[in-house]
């Protein structure tokens, strides 16, 4: 199996188990206080992975990678605050549609293909944010 297969697969099972908790602690807490927990907590692997981190020049791939996180940070706190008032088996499927923006952003910013099998991909995405927002 291919690497970045794994680590995506990985990924995919880490995410799964961080919505389902994130939105547990919203319950529980409310949603500023469990995000700023949250926030807390994403602190840590970034920390233990200093010492072996070359920090970059200041430049623009600095601000656009300060940027990624930047807006990392505050789609975090969005979630939350949509956890505070819906489903988590409806907020997290929709808002795990935000793949559709990194697809189109790809595909245009970097010029990767889209083929007509990714845009059924991401018709039946559209469609899965319709059904899922009916309740």
């Amino acid at each position: 199996m291919k690497g970045w297969l794994v680590y995506s697969l990985v990924a995919v099972l880490v995410w799964g188990v961080w919505g389902f908790l994130t939105k547990w602690s919203v319950d529980r807490l409310g949603s500023l206080p469990a995000y700023f927990l949250f926030s807390l907590g994403s602190i840590v692997v970034p920390l233990a992975l200093l010492p072996a981190t070359k920090i970059p020049a200041v430049s623009g791939p600095f601000w656009v990678a300060l940027g990624a996180g930047l807006l990392g940070g505050i789609g975090t706190l969005l979630l939350a605050r949509a956890f505070a008032t819906g489903r988590g088996n409806v907020v997290i499927p929709i808002t795990a549609q935000y793949v559709l923006v990194s697809v189109l952003l790809t595909t245009f910013f970097h010029h990767e293909p889209l083929p007509v099998r990714k845009l059924i991909g991401i018709g039946f995405s559209i469609a899965a944010i319709v059904l899922l927002s009916m309740e």
